[in-house]
């Protein structure tokens, strides 16, 4: 069993520590394990010890946040080297620029008539860079926002059954009522970086994502597409699946485990059809990008 895309609690939407996640992973039975937390490379230190204590093979990721052409993207990047100085510097520019968008949400759903503050959301967010259930946590601990009509279906309804990627992707994502733009990390760029900084770019859980949209992106210089993930169904992974073959991309299998706080329907190790190969082949592109 494996799984390639879970979050630790170095994510701000996430729950569980490095130790945490190695010791459910080895209750289930899970071999080969990779932290791919939401533009931070905190827990890769903590990954690669408790790789060593438990016997589980432990593949070093992140999950970049980008945007092609006016679509939102997230992107993995396998076998990178978080203790480069090259990538610590990159990163801490990907630290400020999501700081700066974290600062420019809050203006925005202030005009929208909320009560918020930076501070705020920087509490909820614990050190870490805001996601959206940091705001989404800051919003409803203010009892002025209690009432108000942007909060209501996450309080009440079909979409309060997981408030917070409706809150994410209906209020703050691309074309929502706090959707800021311009702050965002280009994906054609991210893609470039991570190639030169010898780590395997590959595109997360595309979902529906137009077969026009995905051919641009693997122009981009792609390596790989997480076709086996906790979004798609089988006929959806073999779609994908398809499609890796087609463009002679990796194809990946990750859950997005997040923990039952954020997103209960996800489970740690649920990829039906992921097998050994996957690693085998990406081990292999690690491998490649550092020759």
């Amino acid at each position: 069993m494996i799984d390639l895309h879970v979050h630790t609690h170095a994510s701000a939407d996430a729950q569980h520590s490095p130790r945490e996640l190695f010791a459910m992973a080895r209750e289930i039975g899970v071999t080969t394990l990779s932290f791919a937390d939401h533009n931070t490379l905190a827990a890769l230190p903590a990954g690669r010890e408790l790789a060593g204590e438990t016997g589980i093979e432990f593949i070093p990721a992140v999950e970049l946040n980008t945007e092609l052409d006016g679509r939102e993207l997230h992107l993995l990047g396998y076998g990178i080297a978080d203790e480069s100085p090259a990538v610590r510097e990159w990163f801490g520019e990907i630290e400020r620029l999501f700081l700066r968008q974290a600062e420019r949400r809050v203006r925005r759903l202030t005009e929208l008539g909320l009560r918020l503050t930076l501070a705020a959301v920087q509490t909820y967010a614990a050190g870490r860079l805001p996601t959206g259930s940091s705001f989404l946590d800051a919003l409803n601990a203010d009892p002025a926002n209690h009432r108000h009509p942007l909060l209501a279906p996450y309080r009440e309804g079909p979409k309060a059954a997981d408030p917070y990627v409706n809150f994410y992707f209906d209020v703050l994502a691309k074309g929502g009522p706090a959707d800021v733009g311009g702050e965002s990390l280009p994906f054609r760029a991210a893609v470039a970086r991570l190639r030169e900084l010898r780590a395997v770019p590959v595109l997360a859980h595309p979902r529906d994502l137009p077969a026009t949209e995905f051919a641009t992106a693997v122009a981009a210089g792609l390596r790989g597409v997480e076709a086996i993930c906790s979004y798609h169904d089988p006929v959806t992974a073999r779609r994908w699946l398809e499609a890796a073959a087609h463009f002679r991309l990796l194809p990946t299998a990750g859950s997005d485990f997040h923990g039952a706080r954020t997103k209960a329907a996800v489970k740690l190790g649920d990829l039906p059809g992921a097998d050994e190969t996957i690693v085998v082949r990406l081990r292999a592109a690690i491998a490649d990008a550092n020759a």
